[in-house]
């Protein structure tokens, strides 16, 4: 191939008609491994995040397990209470029918039995939403867990 041009100067001849070159930017050798130490950083600090996260969660499901048991007892000692209370009435009643017992007595086992009565059924509710929260929080229904 010729130069064009410069005829008279027999160097044009030998200059490079195409140039290629690499440019590498010297900043990559601190810059790439500083990006990498920065990623393996945010990893180790998601992973703790998770592992609080998790035990949170953890305690959480265990107060709630704690808060079920506690509304379990209460309303099974609140139906046992109900049962005692409503078979003392029946024999109140009959004593009464019979003639035996003042009309108050009679009145104030009746307003015992239904005081029994809405207790046994606020124990109840306190237990179906412990029950309610804690499968909320472990997305099965309790039955399946055991």
């Amino acid at each position: 191939e010729f130069n064009i041009g410069d005829a008279d100067n027999p160097r044009s001849q030998f200059f490079p008609r195409y140039n290629i070159g690499v440019v590498i930017p010297l900043g990559i050798f601190m810059s790439t491994p500083a990006q990498v130490k920065r990623g393996k950083q945010m990893e180790e600090i998601a992973l703790h995040n998770i592992n609080t996260q998790k035990l949170a969660i953890r305690a959480t499901v265990l107060k709630l397990y704690n808060e079920y048991l506690m509304y379990k007892d209460i309303f099974n000692i609140r139906t046992q209470e109900l049962e005692e209370t409503s078979t003392s009435f029946q024999v109140l009643e009959q004593r009464f029918k019979a003639g035996q017992e003042v009309y108050e007595r009679y009145t104030a086992g009746l307003t015992l039995v239904n005081q029994v009565k809405i207790a046994r059924v606020e124990a109840q509710t306190n237990f179906m939403n412990s029950k309610l929260s804690l499968e909320e929080y472990i997305g099965v229904k309790l039955e399946y867990v055991k």
